[in-house]
């Protein structure tokens, strides 16, 4: 536990100022994509007793890193504003998609050829390229549409998480699934989640980005109109998508404990000593973050905003 709490305290100091602060959004990037690797890595060796060969593993996490950044300029468009027109600018210039097209070749080229490449290990490697590509993606668009958003999304999860803990631990006497998570019981998950719907929910339709007409905007004005309309409106809107994106967490978390089991693992790899590995950490945020970018991808198509980027 003592290990736990102390690496927990170091990740907070030095990934908070990289996750809030605008100058460091250069080094945040920088970050997401070495995550994303990590995270590749720890699938492709989530059997411990079989050797996965070292060059299908380096080509699944290059694949798995050009899908990130592909896929989080393409979520990017119509969500993220006009400040970053330059960086994607630059970017464009860059043109990953052809490579992604040929991805799938690639990978089944290695499957028929590679007598080490069984099924399972085809399937891990399309969970990396876009499980995680696109979970990645999804949290590298959510922090450049403005880092309101960002905070919103762990606020999500770290209050759902620590609730359904103090709950479950408290009153918690139903099971959620002794198969696959014996801890957790409903009565943590429901109070977790009303927790969470309540405190995420004002933050997101109180605390977004300040303007000259406002210091309440709600995170809905960064994408879409329906930041300018009547809070009531708003709220019908943000706190049904707080309330699902809490559901969306805990089923994040179990699915990863799902796989984990399924090969007879504690952790999804160690980099974060008392913690795991990414996967470990990040499996809720990245699932949530998935769900969000879809759901303002949709509300920013019905209810569009003129500020935003158009490549």
């Amino acid at each position: 536990m003592k290990k736990r709490i102390i690496t927990g305290s170091i990740l907070i100091l030095i990934l908070t100022p990289i996750f809030i602060l605008e100058p460091l959004m250069p080094l945040f990037l920088v970050v997401m994509f070495l995550f994303a690797g990590m995270a590749s890595y720890e699938i492709m060796t989530l059997k411990k007793e079989e050797h996965t060969p070292i060059f299908i593993t380096v080509i699944v996490i290059i694949l798995t890193l050009i899908t990130t950044a592909a896929a989080s300029l393409w979520m990017s468009k119509g969500l993220v504003n006009d400040k970053y027109s330059d960086f994607f600018n630059k970017v464009k210039e860059y043109d990953f998609f052809p490579v992604l097209a040929v991805a799938p070749f690639v990978i089944m080229g290695l499957f028929i050829t590679t007598p080490k490449f069984k099924i399972e290990l085809l399937a891990r490697a399309i969970i990396s390229i876009m499980y995680v590509g696109l979970a990645f993606a999804s949290l590298i668009t959510i922090r450049l549409m403005d880092v309101s958003i960002i905070v919103y999304l762990f606020l999500i999860t770290i209050l759902t998480d620590t609730f359904a803990y103090i709950f479950g631990s408290k009153f918690g006497k139903t099971q959620m699934s002794k198969n696959i998570s014996p801890k957790k019981t409903w009565e943590g998950a429901i109070a977790g989640t009303v927790i969470a719907t309540i405190l995420a929910g004002l933050f997101g339709l109180f605390l977004g980005p300040a303007s000259a007409s406002s210091n309440y905007n709600s995170i809905l004005s960064i994408f879409s109109s329906l930041g300018t309309k009547e809070k009531y409106i708003q709220a019908l809107v943000m706190i049904p998508l707080t309330f699902f994106s809490s559901i969306i967490a805990q089923i994040g978390d179990l699915v990863g404990s799902k796989l984990k089991r399924s090969y007879d693992i504690k952790d999804f790899g160690t980099i974060f000593p008392g913690h795991g590995g990414v996967m470990d950490r990040f499996d809720s945020a990245l699932f949530v973050s998935m769900f969000l970018v879809i759901v303002f991808m949709l509300i920013s198509f019905a209810f569009p905003l003129s500020e935003v980027i158009i490549f």
